[in-house]
């Protein structure tokens, strides 16, 4: 019985995956209105079940629009590389984006090189370590140090060898629904000195 109930457990589980796929396949192709496709349910139990069922999916919303950014930014400072943590705010990190909105809100989602800290108001909190949980709870907060939206600041602190151009981290813009298809890498350059 423990055998059949962990079987069950991984058909579901496996089920919810394959869900989440078919939607991401559905969101990507947003100018189509109407899917057909046959769901198969089979199961490898003492009596084997095989089904086939046609479903037709209808999209009502006729333009699925995600936020869009550059493959990489490059924000220019007006002084030299560190030592000092440079801090960005949720409209510097905008430059990413192909249209800004004030909705749009951007998710670290890499650290390339340093450190990256996030204001919470009475001190700055890494964002740069990856979770060691899989708590929803804790993904959640994680989720949240790692989002930057109106009025949050983010600092990144340059490794010692920076040089005059670094990478610094990627983000993913999100507006509230959706979530960018790509990262935009955002390079930090030195600024040079005035004459």
């Amino acid at each position: 019985p423990a055998h059949h109930v962990h079987r069950e457990k991984q058909h579901r589980e496996r089920g919810v995956v394959d869900a989440v796929a078919l939607l991401a396949v559905l969101a990507d192709a947003a100018a189509k209105r109407e899917y057909q496709f046959t769901v198969v349910a089979r199961d490898t139990g003492d009596t084997p079940l095989a089904t086939e069922q046609p479903v037709t999916v209808t999209v009502k919303s006729s333009q699925i629009s995600r936020p869009q950014l550059r493959r990489a930014t490059t924000i220019k400072l007006g002084g030299p590389m560190g030592p000092s943590p440079i801090v960005f705010s949720r409209s510097d990190l905008a430059a990413a984006a192909l249209a800004d909105s004030n909705e749009l809100a951007f998710v670290v989602t890499a650290v390339a090189s340093g450190r990256v800290e996030k204001w919470d108001g009475g001190r700055w909190v890494d964002v740069s370590t990856p979770p060691t949980s899989a708590n929803p709870r804790e993904l959640m907060r994680h989720l949240s140090r790692r989002q930057i939206g109106a009025g949050d600041q983010l600092r990144w602190r340059p490794p010692e060898n920076a040089g005059s151009t670094a990478t610094a981290f990627s983000i993913r813009g999100f507006d509230g629904r959706d979530i960018s298809p790509g990262e935009s890498a955002i390079s930090v350059t030195a600024g040079l000195p005035e004459a």
